[in-house]
């Protein structure tokens, strides 16, 4: 992952700790170097926390769970990580437990104003995080993809959907500081989307209390399988339901292979809201989020304030969407601005 080269191609390094993670030999005298380059990882062995004994009870491949990482101010530490995943177990009801888990792993960047650049420093956490996230998830069923610098979230989720297992038909797609809050049925979405394969390609669910803009007069699916579905006219790369076909077809051909899914796909779905618009899964029009936002990168609020105040984040670098959350959060940013001003010069 140290990759200094400034090549293209992600860089081919030993994995840490192989002896704990060997291909073939079982008996720990013949490790293997293992390449962290664009290919899957099919971990073998036991994992010494629960999800061994939880993902052990079901082999079916129709549902994947792939949760997208990058390297955050946090690592090494593995916490967030955990707490969303146990997240999905907790609340998706319906889950098959053995169901294929999907972990990404974006590098660092060569050069960014968002994310977490090259330093000694950050290699020396990052390579410490992928040693724990070894570590602790491990099984048939579990597979990490680590790419050796940053190439951003569509990258990463090609390249997940690229190896997911024949059979796979549907997927979660998680961000690793986004974990649930709030009981999801996964069966009944699942026997919905068999149902009507043409209706239901994608579902989002609300992080806030007011549902967004409808798309359309009717919805459809508006009372099937004990669920209430809502087409609307939104797109968010946040927690969402979807068919692998919708991927595959409708929405990888649409964008730039590391270009900003998000950006690209509101804006189709502002053209066609009847077929890009995804559903919004709610039980009643004013109940709680159905996840949080923990922000582990910092890149909002006050965390946000905080590091610039500190100098990791130039002013210069933020965006303007970013010093309006900042003020949704009740900074002054006109204050903050000042103070970093006066850092700068000495006064």
């Amino acid at each position: 992952v140290n990759n200094n080269s400034g090549d293209d191609e992600d860089e081919a390094v030993a994995l840490p700790n192989t002896t704990d993670f060997l291909v073939g030999d079982t008996d720990g005298t013949d490790p293997l170097s293992i390449s962290l380059s664009d290919c899957a990882f099919f971990l073998p062995g036991r994992s010494s926390r629960q999800y061994d004994s939880v993902l052990s009870r079901d082999d079916s491949k129709e549902t994947a769970i792939i949760i997208a990482t990058h390297p955050i101010p946090s690592h090494p530490s593995i916490d967030t990580l955990v707490e969303t995943v146990e997240s999905v177990y907790t609340y998706l009801a319906g889950l098959p437990p053995r169901s294929q888990l999907l972990i990404t792993v974006d590098g660092l960047q060569e050069a960014t104003t968002r994310g977490l650049p090259q330093t000694e420093e950050n290699r020396r956490k990052f390579d410490l995080y992928l040693t724990a996230l070894y570590a602790h998830f491990s099984g048939e069923h579990v597979t990490i993809l680590v790419s050796g610098y940053g190439r951003g979230l569509t990258h990463n989720l090609k390249r997940a959907v690229e190896v997911l297992h024949v059979d796979t038909k549907y997927l979660w797609m998680v961000q690793h500081d986004i974990p649930f809050s709030k009981t999801i049925d996964h069966a009944a979405l699942v026997q919905t989307a068999r149902e009507y394969p043409r209706l239901l390609r994608i579902v989002a669910f609300n992080n806030r209390r007011k549902i967004p803009k409808r798309c359309g007069a009717v919805d459809a699916l508006d009372a099937v399988n004990g669920l209430r579905l809502r087409k609307i006219a939104a797109w968010s790369d946040q927690n969402h339901f979807a068919t692998v076909d919708h991927y595959r077809d409708d929405i990888f051909p649409l964008i730039e292979y590391e270009g900003f899914m998000e950006v690209k796909m509101r804006g189709v779905v502002m053209r066609n809201c009847s077929y890009y618009g995804p559903y919004s899964y709610y039980t009643d029009h004013d109940g709680p989020p159905y996840y949080h936002h923990l922000d582990a990168s910092e890149r909002y609020g006050k965390k946000l304030a905080e590091r610039i105040e500190r100098g990791d984040v130039r002013w210069q670098d933020v965006t303007a969407g970013n010093w309006q959350e900042m003020r949704r959060h009740g900074i002054n940013t006109t204050a903050l601005f000042e103070r970093v001003r006066n850092n700068q010069t000495g006064a």
